[in-house]
């Protein structure tokens, strides 16, 4: 049997199911990545350059998930340069 959680956002109360290792590279960080990105209302792109330097130290690819961060960015500044909105 599943177990679910419930949230609740602007469109309502949402159930999704619970994950039981809940990602624990994200858990050790105080606040969590999530929290952060939801927090400052970041966008796809920066909320992903923020998660990936969040876990690089903890996840086992450190340079892989540095280079994901940098790709990211470069994804903004391109959205950015072509007229993007900040």
């Amino acid at each position: 049997m599943n177990e679910y959680t419930y949230i609740k956002d602007d469109l309502g109360e949402m159930e999704i199911p619970q994950v039981e290792d809940k990602l624990q590279h994200y858990k050790r960080l105080s606040p969590e990545p999530i929290a952060v990105i939801n927090g400052w209302n970041l966008n796809f792109n920066v909320g992903n350059v923020l998660k990936y330097i969040a876990r690089y130290r903890h996840k086992g690819d450190a340079i892989g998930d540095l280079e994901k961060a940098v790709q990211y960015l470069y994804y903004e500044i391109d959205r950015l340069r072509n007229g993007g909105a900040i």
